[in-house]
């Protein structure tokens, strides 16, 4: 009883899903369409004339450079001086350095992995001076991770895994566990 209802229910979504698609036409833009190109061009322009002196801005305004095949652009110079300044300061990582360090091991993994290994390892080891001992990231003084901080540091210690740059294992461990333990019953995360 329950396959034929099954059956059923799948027939009847291909019939409806036939007769939506005949009665209407697909408009599909692709990455050479000339409106996304425009698109494109228009954010560029725009990237090179917003301000924002973050380190995180600057290696995504870098690394959308990298992705637009320039990588000669002035951006993508900034956002490299950016990583050294970042990596010569004495200062302590601080919260919002989080945000912009995964950035920024993102778009050097992406400008040139090998020749910028030694930034890429340092910017690691800044990463992972700020994390918790909860095992993952987190606002200073507060005993709970953050699940917005820890997608960016996860997202760079990713990329830098990627590039062939070591991440102990316990780190990995560490995060699954604590975002297993925080993960709503629902299946999503807060914020």
């Amino acid at each position: 009883m329950i396959e034929r209802r099954a059956l059923g229910v799948v027939v009847f979504g291909f019939v409806f899903t036939f007769v939506v698609d005949c009665g209407s036409s697909a408009i599909a833009y692709t990455p050479d369409s000339p409106e996304v190109q425009a698109a494109v061009e228009r954010a560029a322009k725009y990237l090179e004339t917003a301000s924002d002196a973050r380190l995180g801005a600057k290696a995504l305004a870098g690394r959308a450079m990298l992705y637009l095949g320039r990588p000669e652009h002035p951006l993508v110079e900034a956002a490299l001086g950016a990583v050294r300044r970042e990596l010569e300061s004495a200062k302590e990582p601080d919260d919002s350095n989080v945000y912009s360090l995964g950035l920024a091991i993102a778009f050097v993994a992406e400008l040139d992995d090998a020749k910028y290994r030694t930034e890429l390892r340092g910017l690691v080891e800044r990463l992972l001076k700020r994390r918790g001992p909860y095992g993952t990231w987190g606002y200073t003084g507060r005993a709970t991770g953050d699940t917005s901080m820890t997608q960016y540091a996860v997202y760079g210690l990713w990329n830098a895994a990627n590039a062939g740059v070591a991440v102990d294992d316990q780190v990995w461990n560490d995060t699954v566990a604590w975002l297993l333990k925080t993960q709503d019953p629902g299946g999503g995360w807060g914020y």
